[in-house]
């Protein structure tokens, strides 16, 4: 049995939105009231949430945007998703130092 090609399509922006809108709604949760809420751990709230909306809006990005709309300029769409892709890269490499620092501050 084969699937017609707008079902899979629906199929994969049915399960990938959730998912996207998930990473970036809980994103901007973590920055405005996970913050506030562990105040020793507002940094690290503030970059993990940065983190979760880039993982977000790329997820969103690749699996649903440009599955249905194939005709968007690539030259934007590449540069796009190769600038989220760096503000995800950047907010975990420094959410992994801030962990870093404070597991080795605690030891001590």
């Amino acid at each position: 049995m084969r699937v017609a090609r707008r079902y899979t399509l629906f199929l994969l922006a049915a399960s990938a939105t959730p998912w996207g809108l998930l990473l970036s709604v809980g994103g901007i949760w973590l920055i405005a009231i996970g913050a506030e809420a562990w105040s020793g751990m507002a940094g690290a709230c503030r970059t993990g949430g940065v983190a979760s909306i880039a993982a977000g809006q790329l997820v969103f990005a690749c699996l649903v945007a440009d599955k249905w709309f194939p005709g968007a300029n690539r030259r934007l769409v590449g540069w796009i998703e190769i600038l989220t892709c760096a503000v995800l890269l950047v907010a975990v490499i420094m959410l992994a130092g801030r962990m870093a620092s404070a597991l080795l501050g605690a030891g001590t």
